[in-house]
């Protein structure tokens, strides 16, 4: 899933549950500028990943700029090269 912040970390630390991994993979060009955020979402729909994103980014959809996708994806998924496991991620033992 993906969305517009205004910053890419979470509010919380560790990210919530469920959340896998997040990446910062953009800025957009207008003001207020936004960071282009993705995650992986370990949820049983879609509508349970949104609500686990918004207890770390509470922020999302608040304003013009919100959701970009929400895709679901099937169990043992793993992201490109461009969306490594973050150590974090490791550390804590999430699934990969």
């Amino acid at each position: 899933m993906s969305w517009y912040d205004a910053d890419a970390r979470p509010v919380c630390w560790p990210a919530p549950a469920g959340v896998l991994g997040f990446w910062e993979s953009g800025v957009t060009a207008e003001e207020p500028a936004r960071v282009t955020v993705v995650a992986l979402v370990d949820a049983p729909d879609a509508d349970a990943a949104q609500a686990i994103i918004a207890a770390g980014w509470p922020d999302v959809g608040k304003d013009r700029f919100g959701w970009r996708f929400v895709e679901e994806r099937e169990v043992g998924f793993v992201p490109g090269d461009r969306f490594r496991r973050p150590k974090w991620a490791e550390e804590e033992g999430r699934p990969w």
